[in-house]
């Protein structure tokens, strides 16, 4: 609980209150002056400083604000000193900067973001390789079962089309909800259609021209052209709609050496501009949000690349040691990159030639990385563990707000071998104390991850998971 009671409003003489019934210490040399701001207008308080116990950490000081804003229900407030989350009590934050308790001490205050929860399951038949959600609430999703579906956030399967004949591992919206493309293992683009209420997206186009799998595909709405990225190291630039010369052929989805032909015909269509640079895998594309002319590429060969598309030049190159695994960028912020070492490195997206920071995410490989959608400063990680991680980067350590693991099923092999994964926390005593048995705890990767009202996330158990993200904390269940 708080020591001290605090009324408004004082006024200061020599840098103290006049008032002692502002502050009732048992010693004043315990305390420090507080002014504490803030954007919220809702909860706004006087700025003339406060006389504040230095024990106090952020759940305290949140007692503080909610007894002076007189509020019935407690709301849990978070709060940054000098721009960083402040997450050590007032005396530890001074003796760490080496500043005086005789100075006044400036905090910001925020509310405290509730962490997400989940809201739906929804059960795929094979790994969930790829997604994209779309403004009328549905989500393209593509899978190891080489099939492009569409979902509603309800569970409701909506539409699906079969083409590739290896495991998609891209896909992205095209210029509206009937539209999409696809790429896959099997080193094809596809542009999917369907009318209205038709529950078969059927392939139309077929982009042939990489020698390896197709790792990403962004659709470029203002010249309604492709960008696709290879495991050949390569970058091509398609026409969205057939080529005037395109030929037709007919569509084979068997695996088998004797492919059977449907009555679906497709266009063939090739790339129209080969951008030259990487050395290896590119692993991920983003399309630049300042300038729709520009695009930002990631790769296995630890470079972050951005590109002229008109020109098809490299305007910059920014160098890493870690091999690159995802890319996310936004309007007025800086470039994330999450990497194979354990790394989310965020790079300025003006020049790029330096990172800004560098945060240690995980002991294991950090797959996916997107930024929030309502935070400038927020985002979110998933890994090769099966976890996601909320961050913000006014943290002042790689301590991250909140952690989800995922609900990793146990995995038995055949009876006559005692050797399974299982999650440490299920065994009891003599199960851990049993040398013959290696107990493992299972491990589940996040394939895929986006952040827009909701997070969306698609991992290989098969399942497609929403997390609710919108809303303030409520309650006083904060941690320090």
């Amino acid at each position: 609980m708080v020591t001290a009671t605090i009324t408004q409003p004082f006024t200061k003489t020599n840098g103290l209150p006049t008032n002692k019934s502002t502050a009732l210490l048992q010693d004043d040399s315990e305390a420090v002056q507080v002014r504490f701001t803030t954007t919220e207008s809702e909860y706004r308080i006087s700025d003339a400083p406060l006389l504040v116990p230095l024990n106090l950490r952020r759940y305290g000081l949140s007692e503080v604000l909610n007894h002076l804003l007189g509020l019935e229900k407690h709301v849990p407030f978070d709060f940054l000193a000098n721009g960083k989350f402040l997450r050590t009590s007032l005396r530890g934050y001074l003796q760490r900067e080496n500043l005086s308790a005789e100075e006044i001490l400036e905090l910001e205050y925020v509310i405290c973001i509730a962490p997400p929860s989940l809201e739906r399951k929804i059960e795929q038949d094979d790994w969930v390789s790829s997604l994209e959600s779309h403004e009328n609430g549905t989500v393209l999703v593509g899978s190891y079962d080489s099939v492009v579906r569409v979902w509603t956030r309800e569970g409701d399967l909506v539409a699906s089309g079969k083409g590739h004949t290896k495991p998609i591992k891209s896909v992205t919206w095209g210029p509206d909800a009937n539209s999409a493309y696809s790429g896959s293992q099997d080193t094809y683009i596809y542009a999917w259609k369907r009318k209205n209420d038709e529950s078969k997206f059927k392939p139309f186009i077929r982009y042939e021209g990489h020698t390896g799998t197709v790792m990403d595909v962004k659709y470029h709405e203002d010249s309604d052209m492709l960008v696709s990225g290879s495991w050949d190291g390569s970058i091509k630039l398609w026409r969205g709609a057939p080529d005037d010369e395109s030929v037709m052929t007919s569509l084979s989805t068997s695996r088998s050496s004797k492919r059977r032909k449907i009555d679906t015909k497709v266009h063939k269509n090739v790339p129209v501009h080969t951008f030259v640079g990487h050395t290896s895998c590119i692993t991920k594309l983003a399309l630049s949000p300042d300038d729709p002319s520009e695009l930002y590429s990631a790769s296995w060969d630890g470079s972050l690349r951005h590109w002229d598309i008109a020109q098809g030049i490299t305007l910059r190159t920014c160098l890493t040691d870690g091999a690159f695994t995802d890319l996310s960028v936004g309007e007025e912020r800086p470039i994330l990159s999450s990497h194979m070492d354990g790394c989310v490195r965020v790079w300025d997206a003006r020049d790029g030639q330096n990172t800004q920071a560098q945060l240690r995410c995980s002991d294991d490989v950090v797959s996916t990385v997107c930024w929030s959608p309502h935070d400038s400063t927020r985002f979110v990680v998933g890994n090769f563990t099966g976890k996601l991680r909320f961050y913000d980067l006014r943290s002042t350590s790689h301590i991250p707000l909140y952690e989800i693991k995922l609900d990793i099923p146990t995995e038995k092999p055949e009876e006559e071998t005692k050797e399974y994964y299982v999650h440490k926390l299920e065994l009891d005593e003599e199960d851990k104390n049993d040398g013959d048995t290696t107990y493992i705890e299972p491990k589940m990767k996040v394939l895929a991850c986006e952040w827009k009202d909701d997070v969306i996330v698609g991992s290989e158990d098969s399942k497609l998971r929403i997390y609710r993200t919108k809303g303030r904390q409520e309650g006083s269940g904060m941690e320090d």
